[in-house]
């Protein structure tokens, strides 16, 4: 029987064997705790993280709102990190 960390183990193995992120073209990977949300851009080829965000910020007062208006923020604060970084 296999428990909920080795299902997402699995899931993550399935999906890298399929998608591949290059320079122009990242992988987006997201991992969603229980109570923050972990979003990254990544290049396959070099093995390295371009861009990422999370929804826990590094000051101590949190993000307020709905799960869906910190995810929304979190995509948000993403697209701008890699606009900066040149990716569209």
């Amino acid at each position: 029987m296999l428990n909920k960390r080795q299902h997402r183990i699995k899931r993550h193995n399935r999906v890298r064997a399929k998608i591949k992120g290059t320079t122009g073209i990242p992988r987006v990977s997201v991992f969603r705790s229980n109570k923050h949300i972990f979003v990254q851009l990544i290049d396959d080829s070099t093995g390295k993280t371009i861009v990422s965000s999370l929804s826990k910020p590094k000051k101590k007062t949190p993000m307020r709102g709905t799960k869906t208006e910190v995810a929304a923020a979190t995509g948000e604060m993403l697209a701008k990190k890699a606009q900066d970084a040149g990716i569209s």
